[in-house]
């Protein structure tokens, strides 16, 4: 995205800039200036389409501790890792 698709999208949702650069942990001056054409990072183009375009809640993802905490329980607890996904699967079916 360029920064008049970037501006667009932010004007086509009815965000001022603090609220749309907020919800992605950019300060608004910084968003401010990649509208304005300054290089946009990758990092940040692939947090706005997961945010703005498919609507993902960053807050909802995993922090580095839960993705470790998993990795462990299902590597070193392989017993524990399937029953847990059998819970899992049961409540989400039903």
């Amino acid at each position: 995205m360029n920064s008049n698709e970037i501006r667009a999208l932010r004007n086509s949702k009815k965000m001022n800039q603090a609220q749309f650069w907020g919800a992605l942990n950019v300060t608004q001056s910084c968003g401010s200036r990649y509208e304005s054409g300054r290089k946009i990072p990758t990092l940040v183009q692939l947090m706005i389409d997961l945010v703005h375009v498919r609507g993902v809640d960053l807050n909802a993802l995993p922090s580095a501790e839960d993705v470790q905490l998993l990795h462990v329980i299902r590597t070193q607890h392989t017993d524990l890792y399937h029953n847990l996904k059998m819970i899992v699967a049961a409540s989400t079916n039903g």
